[in-house]
């Protein structure tokens, strides 16, 4: 993403994708993962992914004006280099996932990229006014954070 002329419409857009890239990522770690419980914990985690790129759509078609206003110099800056980070390593927005077969290197990755998104929307939400657009944007942050305590959790219990 080039910050020319961001706008947060394309913040918002940026997390649509990332958060479609996440449900794959945690997808495909259900369909590798052995264990009953760390399955259930990968699909409720990728369903989790899917609604948030559902409510950051939501945002796009509801938002109207609001997702043209322009975003600082200092926080295109930040942007920039947080994107010079893949979110979710080594997979295109549309091709196959590659997660690694170690199940502790694979939630590692999994905390990185929670980490990523959290310090991304922790952007976008200070970047929004006070209201509703706003109000979504701190619930889904909300949201990223219990993720990133969960993996924790559990890598830490292997």
């Amino acid at each position: 993403m080039h910050t020319d002329n961001l706008t947060l419409e394309s913040v918002i857009k940026l997390a649509v994708l990332m958060e479609e890239r996440g449900a794959k990522f945690y997808s495909t770690l259900e369909s590798k993962a052995g264990n009953p419980g760390v399955k259930e914990m990968m699909h409720r985690l990728a369903e989790e992914e899917k609604h948030h790129s559902r409510q950051f759509t939501r945002l796009l078609s509801e938002a109207g004006a609001l997702v043209n206003l322009g975003i600082s110099s200092e926080t295109r800056v930040y942007l920039d280099s947080l994107q010079g980070k893949d979110f979710f390593r080594d997979f295109s927005l549309t091709g196959s996932v590659e997660v690694p077969d170690n199940p502790k290197e694979a939630i590692a990755l999994g905390i990185e990229a929670e980490k990523n998104s959290i310090l991304f929307y922790h952007e976008l939400y200070q970047s929004l006014p006070a209201g509703e657009a706003r109000d979504a944007v701190g619930k889904l942050l909300r949201e990223e954070k219990l993720h990133l305590v969960e993996l924790r959790e559990y890598i830490e219990e292997m």
